[in-house]
């Protein structure tokens, strides 16, 4: 179950400069650097990157705090140090649609830089296609009409029912889920290996009106 997705170009912005410090000729310059993150326009213009709900850098494991989440655009890291190296961003998108993960180069050579990258931005949200809409045309989806809005926020909060619900709740709806039609054949596509992932934003809408219905007629 593929979601429906429009692709969008994430600007990292670094900037870097040598710390006013005393060093000896065999110590390498201990320096500051910044990145920051932007969703680029159609026209190329910068702009707040407000499709994601947080940010988190996994730097090298030599720093003290190595693993570090922003929440607030736009997503402004600092730090210090003296090495280049390569480390993960990982970028959680609004409304629970997904996630995305980027590589990121640090390199001393200038002291501005930015690097461009094509991601995947699901659209089967409709608070997170508001957003989108910011920043560039978004294509219409079967099924993002008002029945289909409707149905999110019914859903939305059924899962807040789900999540405050007991293990037996939880174990009826899995199974609900897992014995319709159309999410057994994705899973006969899988290895035995593969792990199998879905929003339930996805779901059929006729398997949606029937995991909304059974939760709220869940005694």
């Amino acid at each position: 179950m593929e979601l429906p997705y429009v692709e969008r170009i994430l600007r990292i912005k670094t900037r870097q400069w040598i710390l006013n410090q005393q060093s000896t000729s065999a110590e390498l310059p201990t320096r500051v650097w910044e990145v920051n993150l932007w969703i680029l326009g159609p026209h190329g213009q910068e702009l707040p990157a407000n499709i994601f709900e947080k940010c988190t850098y996994r730097l090298h494991p030599t720093f003290p705090q190595p693993i570090l989440t922003m929440t607030e655009p736009p997503f402004t890291l600092k730090q210090h140090g003296w090495g280049e190296f390569s480390y993960p961003i990982q970028c959680t998108f609004l409304h629970g649609c997904g996630k995305v993960e980027v590589l990121h180069d640090l390199s001393f050579e200038e002291s501005s830089y930015h690097s461009d990258i094509r991601i995947k931005v699901p659209i089967h949200v409709p608070g997170l296609r508001e957003v989108l809409k910011t920043s560039g045309i978004v294509p219409s989806v079967p099924g993002t009409n008002g029945l289909a809005v409707t149905l999110t926020a019914d859903l939305d909060n059924c899962i807040k029912k789900l999540v405050a619900g007991d293990e037996e709740l939880v174990t009826d709806v899995v199974n609900l889920i897992l014995h319709h039609p159309g999410v057994i054949r994705q899973i006969e596509k899988l290895d035995l290996a593969d792990q199998f992932v879905f929003n339930l934003h996805q779901l059929p809408e006729n398997l949606l009106k029937e995991v909304i219905h059974f939760i709220d007629e869940y005694q």
